[in-house]
C-alpha cells in the first residue's frame, strides 16, 4: 500500500502541474477525473485499513457536500442529468479532499 499511495501522490501532482502549466490543453483530457477514480479505488481496496477521523470540520465539510448533493437532485429534475453533472464538476472535485485526507500518513 505504500507504494501505491506514493506513486497515487505522484500522479495527483503531476497532473494538476500540467493543468497549471498547459491550462485548457490538459483540462479536456479528463486527466483529473482519472486520478480521481483512482484515489476512490484505493480507498475502496483499503477500507478496513483506515482510520476516519471525525470532529468539527469534518462534520462542516459534510454538511456542505450533503448540501450540495440536494441541489443536485433538484436540478436534475430541471436540466437533466446530463447537464447536471456536466455543471456540477466542482462537487466531484470536494472528491479529492477526501481522498488526500485519507491517504495521507
Amino acid at each position: 500500500m505504500p507504494i501505491l499511495k506514493r506513486l497515487y501522490f505522484d500522479l495527483f501532482v503531476l497532473v494538476y502541474a500540467l493543468y497549471a502549466f498547459f491550462n485548457k490543453g490538459i483540462a479536456y483530457t479528463y486527466l483529473s477525473e482519472m486520478v480521481l477514480a483512482l484515489g476512490l479505488l484505493l480507498i475502496v481496496a483499503n477500507i478496513r485499513k483506515l482510520e476516519f477521523g471525525w470532529d468539527k470540520r469534518m462534520a462542516l465539510l459534510l454538511f456542505f457536500v450533503f448540501i450540495t448533493a440536494i441541489y443536485i437532485l433538484r436540478g436534475i429534475g430541471a436540466y437533466g442529468i446530463k447537464d447536471v453533472i456536466r455543471d456540477s464538476v466542482i462537487f466531484n472535485y470536494i472528491l479529492f479532499v477526501f481522498v488526500v485526507y485519507f491517504l495521507k500518513d
